[in-house]
């Protein structure tokens, strides 16, 4: 995976090194960034009062996509999962968004905000640039400091379904009308346990007999929609392509097995042309 490189940074003596969130304050990643590993830049040590992080706990950031052209700006919406509630608030300032690889996005200033679903940060990008996104939360974790960070996914009701207590869940997405494509990549400071899992769901559309890949920091595997063509029409046959079923991976491996990664990417690599949208996730369990 291609580095990524802050949007905003903090040109001091020696030149941009150190980003600058865009809530204020500073963190010290550096100005290039493998998304593999967003690296652990010093903070403050936890005292008492400080939220903690769950084992499990990941960053977030979906957008509402459904029939936008290309040129329109769209809202992100960034939140935290298997954390305390404390903690997106407490961390806010040490928000930054970044890019995966090429010239820096122009986004409006991240803005917290608290409504039905929870605190969240949210701000505006460009349509057309969303798959380059990466974003980033420094965090305190009960083992030290931590950086999750998170690409942009697609917020549908099953996606919020998805974020069940303890679990990891990713979304991914393919708009055949306009060209739009968004995987769904998350990282983590340090390496997490996960249960390889057996299927990816379809929410929206159709996998047809197409192919997804859920990559790790050493392993891709390959999952395939189950219906014998690339546009089903037979009741039967639309069924079967509701889900991407796991076919292999590019080492030994087999379904549930346990994967420790600090690195985990969804990507659809097709679906049904013939549907406006494909939109599909997965949950991934926490493994000891």
């Amino acid at each position: 995976m291609k580095g990524w490189i802050l949007v905003i940074g903090l040109c001091g003596l020696w030149g941009c090194s150190e980003s600058k969130n865009l809530l204020g304050g500073s963190d010290n990643a550096s100005g290039t960034q493998d998304a593999k590993d967003a690296g652990v830049p010093a903070v403050p040590a936890n005292s008492a009062s400080d939220p903690i992080v769950v084992d499990g706990a990941y960053l977030f950031c979906e957008s509402e996509l459904d029939n936008k052209p290309k040129s329109d700006k769209v809202d992100v919406r960034c939140s935290v999962a298997n954390m305390e509630p404390a903690v997106l608030k407490q961390s806010a300032a040490n928000f930054s968004v970044g890019v995966r690889s090429g010239a820096p996005v122009s986004t409006s200033t991240p803005e917290l905000i608290e409504d039905d679903r929870g605190a969240s940060l949210h701000f505006e990008s460009p349509l057309a640039d969303l798959s380059r996104l990466m974003m980033s939360l420094q965090v305190k974790q009960a083992q030290g400091p931590g950086r999750l960070s998170s690409s942009v996914s697609p917020y549908t009701s099953d996606s919020q379904n998805l974020r069940v207590q303890g679990k990891i869940s990713l979304v991914a997405m393919m708009n055949h009308t306009f060209g739009t494509k968004l995987m769904d990549t998350k990282n983590w400071a340090r390496p997490i346990n996960v249960n390889l899992p057996l299927r990816i769901n379809v929410f929206k559309g159709n996998a047809g007999n197409q192919k997804a890949t859920l990559s790790f920091d050493k392993m891709n595997c390959a999952y395939q929609g189950q219906a014998d063509t690339q546009s089903p029409t037979q009741p039967d046959e639309f069924v079967k392509g509701r889900i991407y079923l796991f076919q292999g991976c590019d080492k030994p491996a087999i379904a549930g097995m346990k994967v420790t990664t600090s690195m985990i990417q969804l990507e659809l690599l097709g679906g049904d042309p013939s549907q406006a949208t494909t939109i599909a996730g997965v949950v991934l369990d926490s493994a000891p």
